[in-house]
């Protein structure tokens, strides 16, 4: 019915002819088209078989398809050679059972997919389920957002409300106080009462109800798939873990809602403003695996940066050692001569016009924010970093650009999987790393 209803309406008024294998649905369809206002239907009587009986092959071309194990009959109603594919339905002709593609039941030369294509067939099914999931996305939709607070041995036998100043230090007594009168702190689901004298091992939550969240970037890439690991693409600005403001607007929510019934985990972190190659797993093994390598220093990561101003030469490093905690006023590292080792070698791949240049970095240790920190050291600081940038005069590039974000993509990662072969992962170059 949808396909007649496809027709063009100018059809209406002129001679159909419709003919089938054996006529059967011709004269379904013939009445139907009648209905829908079709006012001359022919069909084919008895179809094609029944041509056959009484014209031969006379103005018919080829073999005619028929409903069982024949496949298809000759104009003089004998079998043909024609075999047809179980798994996509195709039928083959002699030259296409001799092909190697053939392997049947599974396919043929017109459903072969090669392990790439296959690939790639099962990762625009992930991202489809994975988008269709993400709009709207997950957290601007008002909820109930449970902040869990596990009490430690040091906190074991005080008053509830003694712990979760203690944990909180940003929010007051009075606040917890009305927190709790209103039932909005609770173990194992049962609100707790003010008097309540906490354990340790206690998983206490605070639940905030009407929670929203900041929009975020929600394309997604999958780069590549297998039983045990994944590897996206991270757009930005997107958060991976739950943080401050953010809980179901992470990395990390999104990829259960793709791969729904499993405890995928993220096996190390982007800043939210970086894009780029991220690595998560299916399974324990694979992340033990992975984590051994980044703390063996195994793992070879390559970001792409372009920064203001352009390096002297060609190649160059930093090796100044980085703070390993945060400042009290920003929350940002810096360079400390007392702080941990850091090594990070630069590769100059272009200088634009604009006074910018694209920069390869390689860092050797993984330090947080090391790359970030290490060129605003050497006077290159990262485009749209406001955090390790300076007062660099305004570009071509940021005029041109209103948002143009965190110039900072992992771009390359390399790693041994489970069968020892050495693997590497590339997220494609965003726009800004483009060469002209």
């Amino acid at each position: 019915p949808e396909a007649v209803d496809r027709l063009p309406a100018e059809l209406r008024e002129k001679p159909l002819v419709m003919f089938c294998t054996g006529g059967i649905r011709c004269e379904k369809a013939g009445p139907l088209m009648e209905q829908k206002g079709f006012r001359n239907v022919f069909q084919l009587d008895g179809g094609i078989l029944k041509y056959f009986e009484e014209c031969g092959g006379v103005h018919y071309r080829g073999d005619c398809f028929v409903f069982d194990k024949r496949v298809a009959v000759d104009p003089n109603l004998n079998e043909t050679d024609a075999e047809q594919c179980f798994a996509c339905q195709a039928i083959l002709s002699v030259v296409d059972q001799q092909s190697e593609k053939y392997v049947p039941p599974h396919t043929c030369p017109h459903c072969f997919r090669t392990p790439e294509q296959k690939m790639q067939d099962s990762l625009r099914v992930r991202e489809s389920i994975l988008q269709s999931k993400l709009d709207p996305l997950p957290g601007s939709v008002p909820y109930v957002n449970r902040r869990p607070m596990t009490v430690s041995l040091k906190h074991e036998g005080v008053p509830l409300i003694e712990f979760l100043v203690s944990v909180n230090a940003r929010l007051d007594r009075e606040f917890w106080g009305r927190e709790i009168e209103q039932q909005n702190v609770v173990y194992k689901d049962t609100p707790l009462a003010l008097d309540t004298i906490v354990r340790a091992g206690w998983r206490v939550e605070h639940l905030v109800a009407h929670t929203t969240e900041p929009d975020v970037a929600s394309n997604v890439e999958i780069l590549y798939e297998d039983d045990g690991l994944i590897a996206v693409n991270k757009p930005a600005p997107l958060p991976m873990h739950p943080c401050g403001r953010f809980n179901r607007n992470t990395l990390q929510h999104f990829m259960r809602l793709a791969y729904e019934g499993e405890q995928v985990r993220i096996l190390h972190r982007l800043d939210a403003s970086t894009t780029g190659v991220v690595l998560l797993a299916r399974k324990r093994v694979v992340a033990a695996s992975i984590h051994a390598q980044f703390a063996s220093g195994e793992i070879e990561k390559v970001y792409l940066a372009r920064v203001h101003g352009q390096p002297s030469n060609k190649t160059f490093f930093c090796d100044s050692p980085i703070s390993g905690e945060p400042s009290e006023v920003g929350g940002l590292r810096k360079i400390d001569s007392a702080g941990r080792h850091a090594l990070t070698e630069f590769e100059a791949v272009h200088r634009f016009a604009d006074g910018t240049s694209l920069v390869k970095c390689f860092p050797k240790t993984g330090r947080t924010n090391q790359i970030r920190i290490h060129l605003a050291y050497l006077k290159l600081p990262i485009l749209g970093d406001e955090g390790y940038g300076c007062d660099a005069a305004a570009s071509t590039l940021e005029t041109e650009s209103p948002s143009m974000g965190l110039h900072l993509h992992a771009s390359e990662i390399r790693f041994t999987d489970l069968s020892g072969d050495r693997k590497s992962i590339l997220a494609p170059a965003p726009a800004w790393a483009k060469i002209p």
